[in-house]
């Protein structure tokens, strides 16, 4: 019993220097539509560990959880301005040729090619 607590205890130690890691990672980069796309590969392998892992760890989880969400909230503002592909669509022809990033990466805020978009 002592030994899978101990295990337990050490994923979640992992887990925090991991994330922490990469958030400070992430903020030097400032590639916000990449921070978004791992944040929330985050979220997911969270809530999956939050099932396996006892109920006192879920404390933890949740306050880094909290602080994720906040990182996002953060970016949010700034992500609007480079996602201008999102709205436009309607509006401007040239944003269509714009891919979204899980495509194209942090290219796709220049990517402005109207070879790829067949014109009608």
């Amino acid at each position: 019993m002592d030994a899978t607590c101990c295990t337990g205890a050490r994923q979640q130690q992992q887990q925090q220097q991991q994330q922490q890691r990469q958030q400070q990672q992430q903020q030097q980069q400032q590639q916000q539509q990449q921070q978004q796309q791992q944040q929330q590969h985050q979220q997911k392998q969270q809530q999956q560990q939050q099932q396996q892992q006892p109920q006192q760890q879920q404390h933890h989880q949740q306050q880094q959880q909290q602080q994720q969400q906040e990182q996002q909230q953060q970016q949010q503002p700034q992500q609007q301005q480079q996602q201008t592909w999102h709205e436009p669509l309607s509006v401007d022809p040239f944003s269509v040729c714009i891919c979204p990033p899980s495509q194209k990466g942090r290219k796709a805020k220049h990517a402005v090619l109207p070879t790829q978009n067949p014109k009608p």
